[in-house]
């Protein structure tokens, strides 16, 4: 049985990077959409568009394909699954009636 080596530090620091930009790019929307745009602060939440937390958490699903790290690829793909999934529901659920109807 062979060993993986190890990643190169740079990667993981990449990786870290693109996980924390990923949760906290996708908790500020979900945040906007909780408050809305009631007062100044919520506004700049309130205003993040759907489609593009839709794009960047398939662009990180499909990173955490690309990863040959299994550790990276485990934390990775929850969060881009999580925020593409929350995001397309809303999306076509609330904003554009899809799935949801009155």
């Amino acid at each position: 049985m062979m060993l993986a080596a190890p990643s190169p530090p740079g990667r993981s620091i990449i990786c870290r990077l693109v996980l924390a930009l990923t949760v906290g790019v996708v908790m500020a929307w979900a945040l906007g959409r909780i408050v809305t745009d009631r007062f100044a602060w919520s506004q700049w939440l309130f205003w993040i568009p759907t489609p593009v937390v839709l794009a960047l958490c398939a662009l990180v699903l499909l990173a955490s394909l690309l990863v040959r790290n299994r550790v990276w690829r485990k934390r990775l793909l929850p969060a881009g699954a999580l925020g593409a999934s929350a995001s397309l529901l809303w999306f076509l659920g609330i904003e554009h009636r899809f799935v949801f109807s009155e």
